[in-house]
């Protein structure tokens, strides 16, 4: 008896929430992305300690530890990097706006803005192998928060083939349009928290695109 009267509630709920989402488009937005794992909006950031990054110079792999530990790793055996305490990047929030060139390369600026940015802003995606991204080449993701999908505990969906390097320009850019939200996760390269290119702007390791 309990139990119907459990499925009746949340088919209540489940009802009342798709009135509002067909009546009250932007109060539904607003509800259902509390239920992200990416919240809020702009740059999301979070204190990080300082470390140091440890590179074995023969096998091994390499670590973080803590800074008081830095005089048993002795330099014939190991890199030691310091990594300070700063406000690490744990992922941005903003609505897309546009593409722009770079020269000598097929890689593109992604061009967002957001009510927490004084101006809009541009961050790199891969579009081929190189260096500079190494192995953490862009990939994206779908966060789909449309109803049902708010009510399953996993909402990031990842497609069969991630990848824009494989993908290419011309068909990912289709996924996206202009006022579209996106979550942008850098990419994170020791000693580096957020490396960035030549012209100071961070790499983007994942794009995840919001559908609600």
């Amino acid at each position: 008896m309990i139990k119907k009267y459990w499925y009746i509630l949340v088919s209540i709920v489940f009802v009342i929430i798709l009135v509002i989402s067909l009546v009250f488009p932007s109060l539904y937005k607003n509800y259902s992305e509390k239920f992200s794992k990416y919240s809020g909006q702009g740059i999301i950031t979070k204190p990080q300690e300082a470390l140091i990054f440890v590179v074995p110079k023969g096998q091994g792999r390499p670590k973080f530890d803590y800074p008081q530990n830095k005089s048993v790793y002795t330099s014939d055996l190991y890199d030691v990097y310091d990594i300070p305490a700063q406000e690490k990047i744990e992922y941005i929030v903003a609505q897309f706006q546009g593409w722009e060139n770079i020269s000598d390369s097929f890689d593109k600026y992604l061009i967002v803005t957001n009510d927490a940015f004084s101006s809009s802003q541009k961050y790199r995606v891969a579009f081929e192998n190189s260096s500079l991204f190494g192995e953490n080449p862009t990939t994206y993701f779908v966060e789909n928060l449309k109803i049902p999908n708010i009510f399953k505990k996993e909402k990031v969906e990842k497609p069969s083939s991630s990848s824009l390097i494989e993908m290419g320009f011309s068909e990912f850019s289709k996924l996206i349009g202009r006022g579209d939200t996106l979550i942008l996760l850098p990419v994170i390269e020791p000693p580096e928290w957020q490396k960035k290119d030549e012209n100071n702007n961070l790499l983007v390791a994942k794009i995840i695109i919001r559908k609600i």
